[in-house]
């Protein structure tokens, strides 16, 4: 028997073998546990022990010193590749810098799993580049290289993280890893303290690649990957609606999952600040429909930050106490995420996930007003 205090049971989470799920879920599938799993330190770890023999890493075919293979690994294709539990990064920051980023991506990985009722069989794939005119280059033209540009739909436009839809990985067979993009400038204290908001929302959007892919139209792709990308199909073969995918990762990038906890009502805040200073959360139906533009930043911004409130208010930890103090309705809502908790974790068909997220707007409709107030109330 499970005994739940009142503040978890509000905020539609349990205790399961020390994780956190949601009740309707429990007992329905393998049990929620966070994208770090054992053993994956210790032999990761193993291998940086092996590249860095004697001091130096393997670059290409000779042994260089941490500051030259900084260098060498500053360049696209030849960025690091190194994998800290459910996380990989293909990054072209130093390997110190890469090695925090990834220390912040597990951060937010048992949280992902417990928003979404599963994690990704394998790590996630987050592609860390140096600097802002880097990552335009790779996301517009991968210029360095001459390939396709990995963003179809122009996302990067507007946010220092993106998911690469149309990125394959050439070095590895054509694979497509599901991998999301950020930057991370280390060169400024700015460029570290924005990389690390950066490196979390291309985590989140890795993460839910990873476990909502497109294998159809993946399959069409990789016969004639020099071709016209069916960006459509890839995106209409989603069981995830595009403002949650969004709202998880801008929820993990400014409202608290990851965030030094000493800093984290401040900046959670702080993006509340900029929210109400926007003419507070658009109409559910505008999220729900979440009509991104590349040549519209502070519509899709105001979009992204409505949907990560909205995520936030979604687990009850829009406010530190909002939960705990409005019960009312919390049922409908936890029922619904539960249930669509469940049709990804048992691979149910598209449509029972599509029907089961409609569900799940709905109860979120009938909590709009509530919603609002909150998000503007909480700064």
């Amino acid at each position: 028997m499970f005994h739940h205090s009142a503040s978890q049971l509000l905020r539609g989470l349990v205790a399961v073998t020390g994780a956190l799920a949601i009740p309707s879920i429990v007992g329905c599938g393998p049990t929620l546990r966070p994208t770090v799993r054992p053993g994956d330190a210790g032999s990761e770890r193993a291998v940086d022990a092996a590249e860095a023999r004697d001091g130096l890493y393997r670059c290409g075919p000779q042994r260089l010193g941490i500051d030259d293979a900084d260098d060498y690994h500053s360049v696209i294709p030849r960025w690091w590749r190194i994998t800290r539990g459910g996380f990989r990064a293909y990054s072209t920051c130093s390997r110190d810098t890469t090695i925090e980023a990834l220390e912040r991506m597990n951060a937010i990985g048992g949280d992902l799993a417990r928003l979404f009722g599963r994690a990704p069989e394998e790590p996630s794939t987050v592609i860390l580049l140096r600097s802002r005119e880097q990552y335009n280059g790779f996301a517009v033209t991968q210029a360095e290289i001459g390939e396709l540009p990995p963003d179809s739909m122009g996302w990067a436009a507007f946010h220092y993280a993106f998911p690469c839809d149309r990125w394959l990985d050439r070095q590895r067979e054509f694979e497509h890893p599901g991998a999301a993009c950020a930057y991370w400038d280390a060169r400024t204290d700015a460029g570290r303290a924005w990389g690390a908001y950066a490196a979390r929302h291309a985590a989140a959007q890795a993460f839910v690649e990873s476990i909502d892919p497109s294998p159809v139209a993946l399959a069409k792709f990789r016969l004639d990957p020099g071709g016209s990308f069916p960006s459509a199909e890839f995106w209409g073969e989603k069981r995830v609606p595009l403002w949650l995918r969004y709202g998880a990762a801008t929820w993990c990038e400014r409202f608290g999952p990851g965030l030094d906890p000493s800093t984290a009502e401040a900046v959670r805040s702080w993006t509340l600040g900029e929210l109400e200073r926007r003419g507070g959360p658009l109409p559910l139906d505008d999220v729900f429909a979440f009509a991104l533009d590349p040549t519209d930043g502070a519509r899709s911004t105001h979009l992204m930050i409505s949907a990560g409130a909205l995520v936030a208010f979604l687990v009850g930890d829009l406010t530190k106490d909002d939960a705990a103090e409005r019960p009312e309705g919390r049922d409908e809502v936890v029922t619904a995420l539960g249930e669509f908790q469940r049709s990804l974790l048992t691979q149910a068909p598209t449509e029972e996930s599509r029907r089961a997220a409609q569900r799940l707007e709905s109860a979120l409709r009938d909590r709009e007003a509530e919603f609002r107030e909150l998000a503007l109330a909480s700064r």
